[in-house]
């Protein structure tokens, strides 16, 4: 059985900005956190959509629940095909 799996190119896209701003919120670096800390309230929207509760759960499981998302939508949408 094969499985055949259109791009995922938005969720890796959400993914890495969700990572990113959880690593500049807690970087040392106040150049990079500033302008995270005055926009984290503007990641909200990419959350909630996977479900995601806040940026300061663990990297694994933000890119577990996106990765869950994508597979779930695509199946839903019919753009899995099983051989």
């Amino acid at each position: 059985m094969s499985l055949i799996l259109l791009s995922d190119s938005t969720y890796t896209t959400d993914r890495r900005i969700i990572i990113f701003l959880k690593k500049a919120l807690s970087g040392d670096n106040s150049v990079i956190r500033t302008p995270a800390v005055l926009n984290r309230y503007n990641i909200g929207f990419i959350l909630s959509k996977y479900r995601i509760p806040s940026v300061n759960i663990h990297v694994s499981d933000i890119k577990q629940r996106t990765w869950q998302h994508f597979v779930d939508d695509a199946y839903t949408n019919g753009k899995i095909t099983f051989y």
